[in-house]
């Protein structure tokens, strides 16, 4: 049981690293199989909130542009028309998509890696 604690701990406290480092996978992915790719990041709805038990409440999720519309990349891979969450609706926060390239999206982790993304744009207040 301690070890089952420790591993969701560790889920959780490293959720955002995850999906930041799978979108950027994914983006390179699909790019070098020729398709032009975009990272969202997006404020998650409750569903998101509940999975990451309120101690994250941003997402990062690649998107590939395939027969004339952007798909979602989903968890394993797939290409899909739905995000792995539902966006934030709530009044008085950032309720829109921030779009990133590839490679400003590579300079986003690497500034937040040290520290440096203050003031880059964000998709909400605790991303």
């Amino acid at each position: 049981m301690k070890i089952l604690t420790y591993l969701i701990l560790y889920l959780i406290l490293t959720g955002c690293t995850i999906c930041s480092i799978k979108s950027l996978q994914d983006a390179e992915r699909y790019q070098d199989e020729g398709y032009k790719v975009r990272v969202a990041a997006y404020c998650v709805g409750i569903d998101g909130y509940l999975w990451g038990m309120g101690l994250w409440s941003a997402h990062a999720q690649a998107q590939v542009f395939k027969d004339g519309e952007w798909l979602w990349v989903g968890e394993f891979g797939n290409l899909t028309q739905y995000s792995t969450f539902t966006k934030r609706t709530m009044p008085g926060y950032n309720t829109s998509y921030v779009w990133w390239t590839l490679p400003q999206w590579v300079k986003y982790l690497a500034a937040r890696e040290r520290n440096e993304h203050v003031g880059m744009k964000n998709p909400c207040d605790l991303f």
